[in-house]
């Protein structure tokens, strides 16, 4: 925060830390999702530490945050068909 005539102020630390690979995972994910982007950008990426579970955890965190948005916006099963391809591809990698 900024007020005239005092130093700036850190207001919200977050109290976890997350690898930088959960984010890229998160991208990731979105871009799958959302954006049509093929499978292979998962492959792009593999060379991230842990790479198979951060794609686990940010799906789980996508499905977790954007269901509790969307819920009045679209049908559950709208949901799970943009989901499903994408579950199936991160299980059979993390298998």
């Amino acid at each position: 925060m900024f007020a005239d005539g005092m130093a700036p102020a850190v207001i919200d630390w977050p109290v976890y830390c997350r690898p930088a690979s959960w984010a890229s995972a998160v991208a990731v994910v979105d871009a799958l999702t959302w954006h049509g982007a093929p499978a292979s950008l998962v492959e792009r990426w593999s060379d991230r530490a842990e790479w198979d579970q951060m794609l686990v955890r940010a799906l789980m965190y996508r499905i977790a945050t954007n269901e509790g948005l969307r819920r009045a916006e679209l049908p559950v099963r709208e949901h799970v068909k943009s989901y499903r391809p994408v579950v199936d591809l991160v299980l059979d990698r993390a298998r």
